[in-house]
């Protein structure tokens, strides 16, 4: 769903940072976290690689679940990634220095066992929202999650936890622009 995610550099370069993960074998969730330094001003416009696949860590990741939110001061990056069946997220902080991890914290949620549903921040960077949907298993185990988020500490906090049963659930999340309401996508058997 979200496998790789392009972030400015800065607000006057045209350079971007290319997060990404890779899948290995035999495992079919991804392990490792890497970016990439793409320069757009190079190559007569045309952009070249100038940081090529550097490793931020390994560890066993929700598969196309990186998301990224602003930081209050409006310069600086929030990357948020979930480890694999667990309750504990990875906070990293891209600001012009680089990038490094903030915090790791366990939200107290039921892990993504098989599948795991988008995760995004609202416009306004202030709430944070999982859908969660095992279509596998045979249970029924659909969740919408919203956290608040601290864009200044990188923090999560005061959890709602939503269970839908009526359908059979779905992947997809999205706040309105006004951070006002939220969306999300369903199946019907």
């Amino acid at each position: 769903v979200q496998g790789a995610l392009i972030v400015p550099f800065d607000e006057t370069s045209k350079k971007y940072y290319l997060f990404h993960e890779e899948l290995c074998a035999p495992i079919v969730k991804p392990n490792k976290l890497f970016y990439t330094v793409i320069d757009m001003a190079l190559d007569s416009g045309r952009g070249a690689v100038i940081l090529k696949r550097q490793p931020l860590f390994y560890d066993t990741l929700d598969y196309g679940q990186i998301t990224a939110c602003r930081h209050a001061n409006g310069r600086d990056w929030w990357i948020v990634v979930f480890e694999h069946n667990t309750d504990l997220i990875y906070v990293y902080l891209l600001t012009p220095s680089g990038v490094s991890l903030n915090n790791q914290q366990n939200l107290g949620i039921t892990p993504n066992v098989l599948l795991g549903g988008q995760k995004t921040f609202s416009p306004d960077g202030r709430k944070f929202a999982h859908l969660y949907y095992d279509g596998i298993t045979g249970a029924v185990n659909n969740y919408i999650r919203i956290f608040d988020f601290n864009r200044c500490t990188g923090q999560f906090s005061n959890k709602i936890e939503i269970t839908y049963l009526e359908v059979e659930g779905g992947v997809g999340v999205a706040f309105s622009s006004d951070s006002r309401k939220l969306y999300f996508d369903t199946f019907h058997k």
